[in-house]
């Protein structure tokens, strides 16, 4: 039997697929030296005997490596010039993406990793979950979190992540809110460093409103924008919004909000920024 044709007959093997390359090929170096390079030995044996050899193998890799066999469908968000977005990833973590930037991230986190990729800058709010890490991987660097809010940059030459809390592990070096990390080419390792998280002001120009109300989403605004409001039912307050308020001047927004949850916003006569709440009434054809 030549080295070709026996090599077709292992590539025949079921399920042989399983395991990575650098894996598979260590296997084969190993069933070539215990057949085609002894004849001595009979070559159906042997290839029973490396079958057994493959299974134990993709078993022990299995054990050590639980994600291994998992198919993962992904997404990708990219950003271009003057472009933030935001994303809810599936395990509800949020993630703003600046502009220029490449963020790969499976649409269900199946397994016992939470694995993304990012190619230049993101702002993260991780939702916590310590049975699941959630897993970072740029160019350079690799982060490990069970949960928290940080911001990482891996455009420049030094990639560098601001911790605002939680505990995030990079490369080995164990970071918590108030912590800089800041990797070293020079080094390849991880300078860590104490400052002050300050929220970037490109992560500011779009508010994830989800989930609030319209009263919690004006009390926000305020603090940007000086301004009354007046209710003209209480329960206007209570309206719940969803999806995400791109940060404009105040009048842009207000109409955005009165189209989004039909209402009438309109400026309170005599008052200067003051405005008026009512809901939009209902228009029947008679």
């Amino acid at each position: 039997m030549d080295d070709l044709n026996f090599k077709d007959d292992w590539d025949d093997i079921p399920d042989r697929g399983i395991l990575p390359e650098d894996i598979k090929g260590r296997i084969w170096s190993g069933v070539r030296k215990r057949t085609l390079n002894r004849s001595r030995v009979p070559i159906k044996k042997l290839m029973a005997a490396s079958i057994v050899l493959f299974i134990g193998v993709a078993i022990y890799y299995a054990a050590f490596n639980p994600d291994a066999f998992i198919t993962l469908e992904y997404a990708c968000l990219e950003t271009y010039d003057d472009s933030v977005q935001f994303l809810r990833l599936p395990d509800g973590s949020r993630v703003w993406i600046n502009e220029n930037t490449k963020l790969k991230y499976p649409k269900t986190f199946n397994g016992d990793r939470r694995t993304v990729t990012l190619e230049g800058e993101a702002y993260f709010e991780v939702a916590k979950n310590d049975k699941k890490p959630f897993v970072i991987k740029s160019k350079k660097i690799t982060m490990h979190t069970e949960g928290g809010t940080f911001q990482l940059n891996t455009r420049a030459s030094k990639e560098k992540v601001w911790v605002a809390n939680g505990t995030v592990l990079v490369d080995g070096v164990i970071l918590k809110g108030g912590d800089t990390g800041i990797y070293e080419g020079r080094t390849r390792g991880i300078l860590k460093q104490t400052s002050i998280f300050n929220e970037p002001i490109w992560k500011q120009r779009i508010m994830d409103v989800e989930g609030y109300t319209l009263a919690e989403i004006l009390k926000r605004l305020k603090k940007d924008y000086q301004f009354d409001v007046a209710y003209k039912h209480d329960s206007i307050k209570s309206i719940k919004l969803r999806g995400t308020l791109i940060k404009q001047p105040l009048d842009s927004m207000l109409i955005t909000l009165s189209y989004a949850l039909k209402l009438d916003i309109t400026s309170t006569k005599h008052l200067e920024n003051s405005y008026t709440i009512t809901v939009k009434p209902v228009v029947t054809n008679n």
